[in-house]
């Protein structure tokens, strides 16, 4: 198995661990959940700053400076 570090009363072990899972648990439901849209979040966000600064966009201009920063 491996090596003990220290031993613990039984009871107070698996309160500690319920404790733990249901902390863990509520975390995932709670707070990741929050980033499950995260990838359509930032293609909207891209497509929106796009429209309104792609007006701005000059290819000769912008693409002779990216040629000559290379």
């Amino acid at each position: 198995m491996g090596t003990v570090l220290f031993q613990m009363w039984q009871p107070v072990r698996v309160m500690l661990i319920e404790r733990h899972e249901f902390y863990a648990a509520q975390a995932r439901r709670r707070l990741l959940s929050q980033f499950s849209n995260i990838e359509r979040e930032a293609a909207l966000a891209a497509a929106a700053w796009l429209k309104r600064t792609g007006t701005r966009f000059d290819p000769e201009t912008h693409m002779q400076v990216l040629a000559t920063s290379q």
